[in-house]
């Protein structure tokens, strides 16, 4: 990351830190202070009494038993599916959005110059071999056929460098050296404790870069053993683990590892702790950016609320005594225990039409507030460290809730991020009243839009976008977030980033969901989705964020659950504007010249698993084979079967 000039005379830069970016991150000082830390989190934000009786029978009629309240909920729910405004799941949402993405920054299908490695989806292996599977190496050169020159007894999603390559296999990890594939060599093997993840891995010309995720134990907090190199572990002691200022509710260590290559045992590493659903570490060129959620005080959010916006509606001693629990020296969900108390006593005493009148108000009033208080319900902290000196140097706070990772982009010497705030705060506030889970009405959310420079000063902030529901998955382009809701019936929505982008929210109207979403790097955007059984392609220009038009369509005659099934061999060729669209076997050659969608050709006949554009060739990868393609006519001129 690159460093501000030096100022002083004696050439010793010192930074000029705001106040509010100052690293606000404190180090365990011991085994215990980590217990303490994650008790107090618990004590003020662990769920309350409405997040376990989600599934209770708080919402239903009569005198059932469990077992009845569980089919209930089920037949509810079955229900839900088929209406119009069915939400999605995250993990769908996450899928739609990852068109041409690749997991942990690495694929099971790589190419390097004339040399490509593949590691089959689906192996088979004698009863006395019990290999972990194997990873093969083809030379694609000037012979007319492919011919295999090496074999890696691992398999698995691969990262590779310029003369490395990175195997991660389950929770084990190799390293070889393949600048001669022929014979290939491993460099080292490294494994994974049985309680962490390999998130993401980065290969630079001399260091590997792990970013890995760990559960925390709270009988035993620290000091972690994630990782272990050879018979070596890597110990993270008490001292290494930073924290939040202010205590937060976590269930995560996240540690970021740099290994040198040639000598693992030299390595330096960071970690912080987090929530493993509303935090994220990112390893890019030259920083690594952490961000996790600080807890959310709702009980003080629907005291104010119940101040500000609900004088007239509740009486006066029931706004006095709410007023009074801030301050109590309780638990959080004591406090919410009060308040449930003191609201739903004096509703119950309330004729029935009075009861929906203002059950009606409070949904109402409440959405009203969220607009101008979301900053106060939620929000999350990012920090940042150069990755010379592997040592956090900033921080900075965003109104908000982080949904996914990939809500955060880096982007040159900028970070990009999408905060949802409210999520919950309708339903958690219908429940303190009326005593009922409202799990079938849309709630009404708030998304935020913030880029922050590499000392994590915002120099941009789109806040409170008016979008009907929670964003639930998304993708960046050059100058916008393509955003799904979390609404079936929802557009994908444009929101324009930058400071001269204000008020610009455009619409990609999709025909169904699902719908599968790329865009592309020069601003045009595709979206592919099911119709019928069927495929239907749309091209939307999206560089103008707030005037989406839809430029192209074409309908392929193919099964839709065929391309959903192969969807991870979707392929672009920026260049030349093509994309390959796969199916069941092999799959379509696209063009998107003049921003027109048109079938160049159906190519391949194998089991279709990836596919990569390179150097001019199309190669398609399956359990069954290789072939190569190439233009201008793309025929084949490569294969092997296996």
């Amino acid at each position: 990351m690159s460093q501000p000039p030096n100022s002083p005379a004696a050439g010793i830069y010192v930074p000029q830190i705001k106040p509010e970016n100052q690293l606000k991150m404190k180090a365990f000082l011991s085994p215990d202070d980590f217990k303490s830390y994650l008790d107090d989190g618990k004590r003020a934000f662990g769920d309350g009494i409405y997040e376990t009786q989600i599934l209770a029978l708080s919402n239903t009629v009569g005198t059932t038993n469990n077992t009845d309240a569980a089919k209930t909920a089920t037949q509810k729910s079955a229900a839900r599916n088929q209406k119009d405004n069915q939400t999605i799941d995250a993990d769908d949402g996450a899928k739609y959005m990852s068109l041409g993405k690749t997991p942990n920054g690495g694929d099971i299908f790589n190419v390097l110059g004339k040399n490509i490695f593949f590691s089959p989806e689906n192996q088979y292996y004698s009863a006395t071999s019990r290999e972990a599977g194997q990873t093969l190496i083809f030379e694609a050169g000037d012979s007319p056929s492919l011919a295999q020159i090496g074999l890696l007894p691992s398999s698995g999603s691969q990262v590779i460098g310029s003369d490395v390559l990175a195997v991660i296999s389950g929770n084990s990890l190799f390293i070889y050296d393949v600048s001669n594939p022929f014979i290939s060599s491993l460099l080292w093997k490294a494994r994974v404790s049985d309680d962490s993840q390999i998130i993401s891995l980065k290969i630079t010309d001399s260091k590997l870069y792990l970013a890995l995720k760990t559960k925390i134990d709270a009988a035993n907090p620290c000091p972690i053993k994630p990782l272990a190199i050879g018979d070596k572990p890597l110990i993270i002691e008490c001292g290494a683990i930073l924290h939040s200022e202010t205590p937060i509710l976590a269930d995560s260590i996240y540690s970021a590892v740099e290994i040198e290559i040639k000598s693992p045992g030299a390595l330096r590493h960071l970690s912080f702790i987090g929530a493993q659903d509303n935090s994220a570490l990112l390893i890019v060129d030259d920083a690594i950016y952490a961000a996790w959620g600080q807890g959310s005080d709702y009980v003080s959010f629907f005291v104010g609320f119940l101040a500000a916006k609900c004088r007239g509606l509740l009486p006066n001693y029931i706004l006095g005594k709410a007023q009074e629990l801030p301050n109590c020296g309780i638990s959080l969900a004591a406090k919410e225990l009060e308040l449930r108390s003191l609201l739903s006593n004096w509703f119950l005493s309330l004729s029935s039409q009075e009861q929906i009148r203002v059950a009606g108000q409070i949904s109402e009033r409440l959405n009203d507030y969220l607009r101008d208080h979301y900053c106060d319900f939620e929000q999350a902290d990012i920090a940042i460290a150069d990755l010379a000196t592997f040592k956090f140097a900033y921080q900075n706070q965003v109104a908000g809730r982080l949904v996914s990772p990939e809500f955060l982009d880096p982007s040159g010497n900028s970070l990009r991020v999408v905060a949802v705030s409210g999520s919950g705060a309708t339903k958690k506030m219908t429940w303190l009243i009326t005593g009922k889970i409202d799990d079938q009405n849309q709630e009404k959310v708030v998304a935020s839009v913030y880029i922050l420079d590499s000392k994590m000063e915002i120099t941009s902030a789109r806040q409170n976008l008016d979008l009907p529901s929670g964003v639930c998955a998304l993708r960046y382009t050059q100058n916008a977030a393509l955003a799904a809701t979390c609404c079936q019936s929802d557009p994908i929505y444009a929101i324009g980033l930058g400071n001269d982008s204000t008020g610009a929210l455009g619409k990609l109207d999709i025909a169904t969901f699902p719908s599968y979403l790329y865009p592309f790097t020069d601003g045009l955007a595709l979206v592919v989705s099911k119709n019928n059984r069927k495929i239907k392609l749309t091209l939307f220009d999206a560089t103008i964020p707030a005037k989406v038009e839809k430029i192209s369509e074409y309908d392929l005659n193919d099964y839709w659950a065929d391309f959903d099934a192969s969807y991870p061999a979707f392929a672009n060729d920026d260049e030349n504007k093509l994309f390959f669209l796969p199916s069941l076997r092999g799959g379509y050659l696209f063009s998107r010249q003049d921003g027109k969608i048109e079938l160049k050709k159906t190519v391949g006949d194998v089991f279709t698993s990836r596919a990569v554009f390179d150097n001019g060739y199309l190669y398609i990868a399956g359990d069954n084979g290789i072939e190569i393609f190439t233009g201008p006519d793309w025929a084949k001129i490569k294969s092997v079967k296996f």
